[in-house]
């Protein structure tokens, strides 16, 4: 089931997005639940009390906390990412969205063609995500773990790697080297010997060091700073080019 969010101050657009939805997924037999907040703090209460959502659709300029706002405590809560559309009638500000990775931004009144498209597309994306897993073998037996629920792996040992979560740590034998291979796709950056973290969780990043989300602040070795600043600007300018 597809966990569907709706932000936004005007209760008009969010019974015109439930039709909208209604229409496009039931259509295409997709399981879906809506749930939709009429401001910013209503949303933001219900990520503290636990909840999470697949795809949120935001406007910007609301009473109280704005949609941007939303967007970035969204980026911070740890969850699985949530695919953000932005739906407003503020063109002149639709270049904030890049901030908080936005999938797409829409202008009111809603186009009902590029709506779908929107929300076609964040379905797929949802669906490639939910396929791309990690597998290993350790002490809890074999393990698949979604990628979006890594936020980095960790050499603490000779041929020791520690998988870090949100949630829970695991520990299988291997090489980092290996692992990084294998994920070099899925934008893992190897920023030490000891570590390979996931791009979607890089709180912040300095020249000489990342903190994740779950605010563990990793050393990035000397030889590879020029490197991974590099890496890292490529990765974020290649995302931003996919709203533009």
């Amino acid at each position: 089931m597809i966990k569907i969010a709706i932000c936004d101050d005007e209760l008009v657009f969010i019974k015109q997005v439930q039709v909208l939805l209604n229409h496009i997924l039931s259509d295409k037999n997709i399981i879906f639940s809506v749930n939709y907040f009429l401001s910013g703090e209503e949303l933001c209460k219900s990520l503290d009390n636990g909840f999470t959502y697949d795809i949120v659709f935001l406007d910007i300029l609301m009473s109280g906390i704005n949609g941007i706002d939303v967007g970035l405590r969204l980026n911070q809560s740890n969850n699985k990412k949530s695919i953000l559309i932005y739906v407003s009638s503020y063109d002149t500000r639709a270049k904030e969205v890049f901030c908080v990775n936005a999938h797409r931004f829409l202008s009111k009144p809603i186009e009902i063609q590029l709506f779908e498209e929107a929300l076609i597309s964040a379905c797929e994306i949802l669906d490639r995500s939910l396929k791309k897993v990690f597998s290993f073998i350790c002490s809890d037996g074999h393990v698949k773990l979604p990628l979006y629920n890594i936020l980095y792996f960790e050499v603490v040992q000779s041929h020791r790697v520690d998988v870090i979560t949100h949630k829970d740590n695991y520990t299988f034998y291997g090489k980092l080297a290996d692992v990084q291979s294998e994920l070099l796709a899925d934008d893992f950056l190897r920023i030490h010997q000891s570590y390979l973290i996931n791009y979607d969780y890089i709180k912040n990043i300095t020249y000489e060091n990342v903190t994740m989300e779950n605010d563990v602040l990793l050393w990035i070795s000397g030889p590879r700073r020029k490197e991974i600043r590099k890496i890292y600007k490529e990765t974020k300018q290649r995302r931003n080019n996919k709203w533009q």
